[in-house]
């Protein structure tokens, strides 16, 4: 007899069979009916697939897993076990069958399982028991899942436990929550704000208080940790996992195998006089939770277990405040009373411990929902602000705003020319006022820089010879004029320390070459020298494999004619070597109009630390996209980027499929760009298909605009930009908040005036260090040669 699907395949045209169209072995249909993944019918199904697949190759079962994974019926976790031929592994007791890992931990590993005839769905704990505790254990178990279930609809009970007397693991089954865990939240996010904290806090204490009815110890949890607290999408928190680690090991040891993140806040009287699970422990083990999510990191940072046991015994857990000195007060107080040592000083109500979370966090739940709607973008949303609400006003602003002028224009007119019949007096003939309005208080959102333009009769310095290893030392303040250089190896300009030389480019046809050129301690000044306008404006030509600024000034005229040049012009001297195509700039300020670097080579790395673009176009043109086949990472750390222009623009989107892929990266950097600019920006009259899979933001911490444009397109150099979906394309590590300017320094060593941006309304990250650029690491730089 011939299963439905070799029926089917014997139908097709002839030669169909033959060529790739295999039918799934004996043993793949075996394995996918034994635990009611996929039937013959499903496989049928996937015939399509797999012939797209295949292309006229043999099909193989792969082929056949890749078409089920595709079309739905196998996870990717499934995918592994049936690949290695050990699906048998991913079915327990019951006709429970494994669909997905959620928690990697070596010792309590978390599961998505399902039974796939009833559709009940669960998590699933795997933890291994000691052959002698083997019976105890078993009896704690069956009271605990004997008891009724709690009051609470979001206090995740063990519904049932399968226990495999050979290899001595057990399951534990709970009802499967919708949501994501804290841990994974933090790594994602990083600190939480404190009213988000005030929110959670509610949540677990309102649990904790009611308690699971009949389980033991009171009622209590006893794992208390970041993995174990699941937000859900309504707002709700889950706590999972109640009471199962407390049956297998009510008094844990030195020795005793734990979950990594259980020592996190593990009170010390657990393991000085083997104190079983309380509330004063449940106090502690909350206290350090909340302080984690607060602080971003446990209590005691360490690697080894025994070494955390030892520092919660011996040392006091610091202040909240040391920490995020944005947590208030009161809530600092509290936590610190829940993390002390000695259990007879912590709260011993959970009812109490609420009524002070609550106090300034209004409708906890709420608050959750929204903050868990911010992870749906790059760029979170601020708290409280609803995308439905935002494109409401969006809609309705505009039009009354145009309303309430007309109206107000038609009065004021008809008053105008009807004043003597309603008794106004006639107006008197005065002069037209010329002098302009300027409050003292106004301060712009955007600066431009305060740039000198260099004496035109002036003379410049002859630019001195390279040595013998390269190196043009600058010992006079200068100004020099930039000349030509060309030569094998490296080419370094670099000022003496104490100073800041001057180099000057007037011309376009400048020209420097050799296997990596440097700039070290440098102004680099591009000025016309007199010349009139309609001459090209000044552009320095780089021929280099690699390009390095470190401790440099650049400054340019200032010539909006010349808005869509670039000072340098960039290419490579072999562009298919593998090496070509890095670039380096480090405590560099860049104060200009124009675009400042275009990159004729393809881009392969490329380093800014400690960079502030001053206004001007973007950092980086690149008409040669990024090297084909390869992941190009453009790391910014702690730079500072202001402006109406993008940070990098990609010429010819049409094309960009021949490219490799883009990569921004980096961490505590300020992208304080207009909100109508996109960071990524495309120029091209066509768009590619598959451009989506050539650009990526896999940053840590990048502050940007709360309506910041992540991609956009437009065809000219003028005219709106159009944002580009970002629905499949990976975007992590964008922080939204909003910035103010700081009070203006003049930059050591020139007449450039300088505003700090400072970044406010953010969400609480991981770093203490203040983002954005650092004015006095460049200042400092010359001292450091």
């Amino acid at each position: 007899m011939f299963s439905e699907l070799e029926l089917e395949l014997q139908i097709q045209r002839p030669g169909e069979v033959t060529k790739g169209m295999e039918p799934a072995s004996e043993e793949l249909r075996h394995g996918l009916q034994s635990l009611k993944i996929a039937t013959d019918r499903d496989l049928t199904g996937c015939r399509a697939r797999v012939r797209q697949l295949s292309r006229g190759l043999p099909t193989f079962d792969s082929v056949w897993i890749d078409a089920l994974v595709s079309t739905g019926r196998l996870t990717p976790f499934q995918a592994k076990y049936f690949e290695q031929k050990q699906w048998q592994d991913l079915r327990l007791a019951n006709d429970v069958v494994l669909c997905d890992q959620v928690s990697f931990d070596p010792v309590m590993p978390l599961f998505f399982g399902g039974n796939p005839e009833s559709n009940e769905e669960f998590i699933v704990a795997k933890c291994d028991v000691n052959t002698v505790d083997a019976q105890s254990v078993t009896r704690r178990l069956e009271k605990l899942v004997s008891s009724e279930n709690g009051s609470l609809k979001n206090h995740c009970q063990p519904i049932e436990f399968l226990f495999d007397d050979r290899s001595n693991v057990v399951h534990v089954l709970s009802p499967k929550v919708q949501g994501e865990s804290l841990d994974r939240l933090l790594v994602r996010r990083g600190r939480f704000p404190e009213q988000v904290v005030r929110a959670v806090a509610v949540g677990l204490c309102e649990q904790l208080h009611n308690g699971l009815n009949g389980g033991l110890h009171g009622g209590l949890h006893g794992d208390i940790r970041l993995s174990n607290v699941w937000l859900t999408p309504q707002g709700d928190v889950a706590l999972l996992n109640a009471n199962v680690l407390n049956s297998i090991s009510p008094q844990p040891t030195v020795h005793t195998e734990l979950p990594r993140d259980v020592y996190d806040g593990l009170a010390p009287e657990r393991f000085e006089s083997k104190v079983e699970v309380n509330i004063a422990t449940e106090m502690y083990a909350l206290g350090c939770l909340l302080w984690q999510l607060l602080a971003g990191r446990p209590p005691h940072a360490l690697a080894d277990p025994l070494e955390k046991i030892a520092a919660h015994r011996q040392k006091p857990i610091l202040g909240i405040r040391e920490l995020a000195p944005e947590t208030s007060a009161e809530l600092a107080l509290l936590i610190q009373s829940m993390t002390d040592r000695q259990a007879r000083k912590r709260p011993m109500d959970f009812a109490n411990v609420q009524e002070i979370f609550e106090t300034g966090c209004r409708r906890p739940q709420e608050r959750l929902k929204t903050f868990l709607v911010s992870f749906e973008s790059a760029a979170p949303r601020q708290l409280g602000t609803s995308r439905q609400q935002k494109t409401l006003s969006q809609q309705i602003m505009p039009s009354m705003k145009i309303t309430a002028v007309l109206m107000l224009t038609l009065i004021a007119g008809l008053v105008f020319w009807n004043r003597d019949q309603i008794g106004l007096p006639t107006l008197n003939q005065t002069e037209a006022a010329v002098e302009n309005i300027s409050p003292q208080e106004f301060e712009p959102v955007v600066v431009i820089p305060n740039v000198v333009v260099p004496d035109l009769e002036q003379k410049f310095l002859e630019l001195p010879v390279p040595d013998s290893s390269g190196v043009v030392l600058l010992n006079q303040s200068g100004p020099y004029s930039l000349s030509s250089i060309t030569r094998q190896g490296e080419l370094t300009l670099r000022g003496s320390e104490g100073i800041r030389p001057t180099l000057i480019v007037t011309g376009s046809e400048t020209s420097l070459s050799a296997n990596q050129i440097s700039f070290e301690n440098v102004t680099l000044e591009f000025g016309r020298n007199g010349a009139e306008a309609s001459t090209p404006p000044p552009k320095l030509h780089l021929i280099a494999e690699e390009l390095r600024l470190s401790g440099c000034l650049v400054l340019d005229e200032g010539n909006l004619s010349a808005v869509t040049n670039s000072l340098i012009n960039w290419s490579a001297i072999t562009p298919l070597d593998q090496r070509s195509g890095r670039l380096l700039m480090t405590d560099t300020i860049i104060a200009i109009q124009r675009s400042f670097i275009e990159a004729n080579t393809s881009l392969t790395t490329a380093l800014l630390d400690n960079v502030n673009r001053h206004e001007g176009g973007p950092l980086l043109r690149l008409q040669g996209g990024v090297r084909e086949g390869l992941r190009v990472p453009v790391v910014f750390n702690q730079c500072t980027v202001t402006g109406e222009a993008p940070l990098i623009a990609v010429s010819h989107l049409d094309i960009i499929s021949s490219t490799g892929l883009l990569s921004i990266q980096g961490h505590n950097s300020i992208f304080a760009i207009s909100s109508q600019t996109p960071l990524i920006a495309f120029t091209g009259t066509g768009v590619s298909n598959d451009w989506k899979d050539h650009v990526e933001v896999s940053a840590e911490t990048l502050i940007v605009h709360q309506d910041a444009i992540i991609f956009g397109q437009r065809s000219s150099h003028e005219g709106d930009w159009a944002s580009l979906p970002t629905d499949k394309t990976r975007v992590d590590g964008l922080l939204s908040g909003t910035f103010r300017l700081g009070p203006a320094t003049q930059v050591e060593g020139s007449q450039l005036e300088l505003r700090q941006v400072f970044a406010e309304d953010l969400p609480v990250r991981v770093s203490a260090e203040l983002p954005g650029f650092d004015v006095v690491r460049f200042e400092a730089f010359d001292d450091s040669l």
